[in-house]
């Protein structure tokens, strides 16, 4: 009898204390969650928190008066249920701004919905949280070193923490990573493995990001709105850039990559706003065998044998409009592509996809060089993504020091697609204009030159119209004027000026 009183004793006080350990724990997280309530300006995404279906019924009928308006249940895969008759209104308004990879699964908002949470299954609590604070508070070194040893599943990828208290050092390691960069394109870059190690003092944060054999220092700045990075790759091996995307660019394993790349970015969140300033020096690249591409198959029907004349009205327009520093840069022009950035920018910002007279906003910019497009329509699919754009550069740079510039452009003026099912030069010109190239005028190979940007639809006004786009036409004269050699002057760029607005340019069939 003493030893069963003994037992029930000790079971009593086991499931107080355990009761106790709950409810306090209950009660930090709690507080926790509560201290990371964002205000209406700040940086915010959601915490989707699993709950068992019983506890999620207890919050449900007992505890809701006691719960922030803004927190609510989900049930299942259903939408969101409103803790309170408050959290409807809480939800509409109060959309995440941003995202960030936190320690949980985040959420988006959901309608409110009516009060049932099931009997059974599993339902989750979504709470809103500030992003500042939330990276505040992960990064002090108390919570850092709870963290420490842990894993979370993350939008981003499974985020491992590690804690180095002799260094005060913070490291996270994130798995099969990938984010999407608006500036960028529209697909996720992934990386097998990013290891990011800061240290914080106030709101600076500092530290080492390190991706396979490419590494980089950075300092950022923590604000309720917003994080601002600065990110600095000193100068290091081109291949080690390429080497850290090497599961998805099969070239990089038969290729023979030199070359170093310095590199300075600049990203603000969640805004997502780059801006990146890279120097490259001595890149070249051997091993793609593009200089057999003058003797491989072409798609595009030839009308003839005869090569398109390189120094022709037709070349000339091409390069006016779609590279006018073909001579200069190496395949690649980096002033371009950084416009390209900062216009892509502007264009995904607008929250609206028409300005205010209903016209559709301004197409993506690629800053593509005509070498990048050759190589883009004869080597790499038409994807607007990152590794793409990767894949297409390891072409470039070898194409410019296997076919040169007068190589590459009659190549290009050989293979490019210009609407309707034609392609190539000597197809377009016979087509439009039932002509060779080298026979038209230069109002002529302006238009056809207007044509390649958005081939199809110019093509399709011209059938619909009769008429040409004059003015992106006249653009081209303008432009095919100020390059060098001239081979307009002024009486002759204003008499194919008129000539163009004049004529109706009914197509010769």
């Amino acid at each position: 009898m003493h030893y069963l009183r003994a037992f029930f004793s000790a079971l009593l006080t086991t499931a107080c204390s355990l009761v106790v350990v709950l409810g306090l724990a209950a009660l930090l997280a709690g507080l926790a969650l509560y201290h990371l309530r964002p205000s209406s300006t700040d940086w915010q995404t959601q915490l989707q928190i699993p709950l068992p279906a019983a506890l999620a019924q207890v919050l449900d009928h007992q505890a809701r008066a006691y719960l922030p308006s803004d927190w609510h249940l989900r049930s299942g895969g259903a939408p969101s249920t409103a803790i309170s008759a408050q959290a409807k209104q809480a939800n509409g308004p109060q959309q995440p701004q941003g995202k960030a990879a936190l320690p949980a699964t985040t959420a988006a908002a959901h309608p409110a919905v009516p009060n049932t949470v099931p009997s059974n299954g599993r339902a989750s609590l979504i709470v809103p949280i500030g992003i500042a604070a939330a990276v505040d508070w992960i990064t002090s070194p108390t919570v850092a070193r709870l963290l420490g040893g842990t894993q979370w599943n993350t939008r981003y990828g499974p985020m491992a923490f590690e804690w180095d208290a002799d260094s005060q050092t913070q490291t996270l390691v994130c798995q099969a990573c990938s984010a999407t960069l608006p500036a960028l394109g529209s697909n996720p870059i992934s990386l097998p493995e990013l290891r990011i190690a800061l240290q914080r003092e106030g709101p600076h944060l500092q530290g080492q990001a390190q991706a396979g054999a490419l590494q980089a220092r950075w300092t950022a700045l923590l604000q309720r709105q917003q994080l601002d990075i600065d990110l600095q790759f000193d100068e290091q091996p081109i291949r080690s850039v390429f080497a850290a995307f090497a599961a998805q660019i099969p070239e990089v394993e038969k290729a023979q990559i030199d070359g170093t790349l310095a590199l300075q970015v600049q990203l603000s969140l969640p805004s997502w706003q780059l801006e990146m300033a890279p120097q490259i020096s001595d890149f070249r690249v051997q091993g793609l065998g593009t200089e057999t591409l003058p003797t491989a198959p072409n798609h595009c029907p030839r009308r003839n044998d005869l090569p398109v004349d390189v120094n022709g009205f037709l070349a000339r327009a091409v390069i006016a409009t779609e590279d006018q520093r073909f001579y200069q840069h190496p395949g690649y022009d980096l002033a371009a592509w950084q416009d390209s950035l900062q216009h892509n920018q502007t264009r995904n910002s607008s929250s609206n996809p028409s300005d205010p007279q209903g016209k559709p906003v301004q197409p993506l910019r690629g800053g593509s060089t005509l070498t990048q497009q050759l190589a883009k329509f004869v080597y790499t699919d038409g994807d607007r993504t990152a590794l793409r754009k990767l894949r297409e550069l390891l072409y470039t740079v070898e194409l410019e020091q296997t076919l040169g510039k007068e190589g590459i452009l009659r190549q290009y003026l050989e293979r490019v697609y210009w609407g309707e099912g034609t392609c190539g030069a000597q197809d377009a010109a016979e087509h439009y204009f039932g002509q060779s190239p080298d026979s038209l005028n230069p109002a002529q190979a302006a238009w056809l030159a207007a044509m390649l940007h958005r081939p199809d639809y110019h093509a399709q006004r011209w059938t619909n119209t009769g008429r040409i786009d004059v003015r992106r036409t006249q653009w081209v004269l303008d432009q095919m004027r100020m390059l060098p050699p001239l081979r307009m002057n002024q009486r002759e760029r204003q008499r194919w000026q008129r000539f163009v607005t004049e004529n109706d340019w009914r197509r010769s069939r």
